[in-house]
């Protein structure tokens, strides 16, 4: 019985590995699908949109700070956690009994 179980574990085990290896082999061989991605008046792209450029920054731009927004009041304070009791000291542990092995 163990034998027959540990020979289905294995044919498992393969089946498995033999799976994300063809999964793999698939994925190698597909192409992956990029789209091409197309301008106007052609050439690179310089410009991903109004807040991010890319090419050197100005040392204007990098000095830049953003002030940060004010936190909205919230209504009520939270109420205070209630208070942990104090630990107490445990005793020894139990000695474990001694069993020879069979």
């Amino acid at each position: 019985m163990k034998d027959s179980v540990l020979h289905a574990l294995n044919i498992g085990a393969l089946a498995l590995w033999l799976s994300v290896s063809g999964f793999a082999a698939v994925a190698i061989w597909v192409p992956s699908i990029i789209p091409e991605i197309s301008f106007p008046g052609g050439g690179e792209a310089t410009e991903l949109g109004e807040d991010f450029t890319i090419g050197e920054v100005t040392a204007a731009q990098a000095g830049a700070t953003v002030p940060p927004e004010p936190v909205p009041a919230v209504g009520e304070p939270l109420p205070s956690p209630p208070s942990i009791p104090a630990r107490t000291a445990l005793g020894p542990l139990p000695e474990i009994p001694f069993s020879p092995r069979p």
